[in-house]
C-alpha cells in the first residue's frame, strides 16, 4: 500500500514520513496530533490538580494545628487571668481609678461641685468622690482617708481621727467598671476653713494605699 502526496501526487512507501518527490511531510495524521495534545493537556491538568490538592491539605493541616495551638495558649492565659483575678479580689476588692473633691456644707449641700475650682475663702468640708473598678459582687469596706496640707502636715482631730489618718468611712462597693461612691466630708461649716495651696488626698484600705491624688485650693 502506498501513500499519495497531496502536493505533487507522487506515490510513496506506506511507512514514508516525507514525499520522496517534493519533500512534503506526509506521515502525520492530524487526528493523531489532536489526540496526543488532548492527552498532554489532561496529563498537565492532573499534575496541577494533584499539586494543588497536596498543598491545600498541607495548608489545612497546618492551619488546624495552628488553631489548636492558639486555643491551647488562650486557655492557659484565661486560667492565669482567673487565678490572678481571684488573688487580686482577695487583696484589693476594688481599684480606685480617680478621686474628685467637692466643697460642701455640713448638711451635704454642694457649694463647689466635683471638678470645679475650689477657692479658699469658700471652703468648708472637703468631700471626696471615688471612681473605681470593683472585683466583688457587694461588700462593705472601711476606707481610711489622709488629707495632707500644703506644708506636709496630716489634717486630723486628736479625739476622732484614727491613728495615722484624717478620718475613716464605711461604704458599700459593687462589682463592675466605672463605679462611684462618695465618702464623708472633712472640715467645718465655717467658710475659709482651708488655706490656699496644693493638697494631697490618700484613700487607704487594710494598710494599703489604693489611690493618692493632689488637688489645689485657690
Amino acid at each position: 500500500m502506498t501513500k499519495v502526496c497531496k502536493r505533487c501526487g507522487a506515490n510513496n512507501e506506506d511507512d514514508a514520513r516525507f514525499c520522496g518527490n517534493c519533500g512534503k511531510r506526509i506521515g502525520v495524521n492530524p487526528r493523531s496530533i489532536h489526540i496526543t495534545l488532548l492527552y498532554l493537556l489532561v496529563a498537565v491538568f492532573l499534575v496541577l490538580f494533584l499539586n494543588y490538592y497536596s498543598d491545600y491539605n498541607f495548608y489545612c493541616d497546618h492551619s488546624l494545628y495552628d488553631a489548636e495551638d492558639s486555643l491551647g495558649s488562650l486557655r492557659e492565659e484565661y486560667a492565669d487571668l482567673a487565678m490572678e483575678y481571684s488573688r487580686l479580689s482577695d487583696t484589693y476588692p476594688i481599684i480606685i481609678t480617680d478621686i474628685e473633691i467637692a466643697n460642701v456644707y455640713r448638711d451635704g449641700e454642694v457649694e463647689t461641685d466635683y471638678g470645679e475650682r475650689i477657692y479658699s475663702y469658700r471652703t468648708m468640708l472637703l468631700k471626696p468622690r471615688i471612681e473605681y473598678t470593683g472585683f466583688v459582687h457587694k461588700e462593705d469596706l472601711k476606707f481610711y482617708v489622709k488629707l495632707i496640707t500644703p506644708d506636709g502636715r496630716l489634717s486630723h482631730n486628736d479625739d476622732t481621727s484614727p491613728k495615722g489618718y484624717t478620718y475613716s468611712d464605711e461604704r458599700s462597693v459593687y462589682e463592675g467598671d466605672r463605679r462611684q461612691t462618695v465618702l464623708a466630708g472633712w472640715g467645718n461649716s465655717t467658710k475659709g476653713n482651708w488655706e490656699e495651696g496644693e493638697y494631697t488626698i490618700e484613700i487607704w484600705y487594710n494598710d494599703v494605699c489604693l489611690k493618692s491624688k493632689k488637688f489645689t485650693i485657690y
